[in-house]
């Protein structure tokens, strides 16, 4: 997660040396940067200039894509993301699924690319509810992830942590909790108290005991998120702290509070 001012400055960098490669005819290294740039085109919102620069790298690879699979690939998946911010959901899960079929026959099936596209698909399954394929393809994101990087690896605890998510979404709230719950300490044990990571898992369970009207609880680890959020990233302005506020405001609500709703709902519209 780079903050404005170092994303911006990375920027400038990758300007300077697709300059550099154009000028060499480097056409690898050009790819590589050109998805690069792409990636973070996509966090300015730059949407256009961010496919512009992932199709230029899908042309350049896809007549080399024994020799560039990776690249290829990794640009399918940055355009499947591209179309999810627009809202092209049938493209997003044809992309994925290109790109996995591509991944498996070029990489090998138990590639950590791989298991980055089965997790990002049984996202995608999980939010059309599409719950039994997204269980599949969460379970074997992790198995990958697990066997490959360890069960303390960031990659391995955020896939298993979307297990916890999934169970959520099935109303398996007891299941849900203890994935969670452990996936929160595993990061506490792995970042240290005050990352972003470990407010992501207490946001999560934070809207976890708030669908099961335990707000008490619910209470505590959303404003740990908030107080960790605001830590790392002060006066940034970040969707992770809307997020918090918007859930800290219905919550807040529920328990009939409602200057403390009103003040957490304000600041997420803020």
């Amino acid at each position: 997660r780079l903050s404005e001012t170092h994303a911006r400055e990375v920027l400038q960098v990758l300007d300077d040396l697709i300059d550099i490669l154009k000028q060499k005819d480097d056409q690898r290294e050009y790819a590589k940067v050109l998805l690069s740039r792409s990636q973070i085109y996509m966090k300015f919102s730059r949407l256009d200039e961010s496919r512009e620069d992932v199709e230029k790298c899908l042309n350049i690879v896809q007549s080399r894509l024994e020799s560039y699979p990776l690249l290829m690939v990794g640009g399918i998946h940055t355009l499947a993301i591209l179309d999810r911010l627009v809202g092209k959901e049938k493209e997003v899960e044809d992309e994925l699924q290109r790109a996995i079929k591509i991944g498996k026959e070029y990489l090998g099936e138990d590639h950590i690319e791989i298991a980055r596209l089965y997790k990002h698909l049984g996202i995608i399954y999980l939010d059309k509810r599409e719950l039994d394929l997204s269980a599949k393809m969460i379970e074997m994101s992790y198995q990958i992830y697990s066997s490959k990087l360890g069960e303390k690896h960031p990659l391995t605890i955020s896939t298993y942590n979307n297990l916890g998510e999934f169970y959520a979404e099935k109303a398996e709230f007891l299941k849900a909790e203890e994935i969670m719950k452990r996936a929160l300490e595993l990061r506490k044990k792995v970042f240290g108290e005050d990352h972003p990571d470990v407010a992501e898992s207490h946001f999560k369970l934070g809207e976890l005991y708030s669908n099961e009207a335990k707000y008490t609880s619910s209470l505590s680890h959303l404003l740990d998120a908030k107080r960790i959020y605001e830590k790392v990233y002060k006066n940034v302005d970040q969707l992770f702290t809307a997020g918090v506020y918007n859930q800290l405001g219905i919550v807040y609500l529920r328990l009939k509070k409602l200057n403390q709703a009103r003040k957490n709902l304000k600041g997420s519209l803020r």
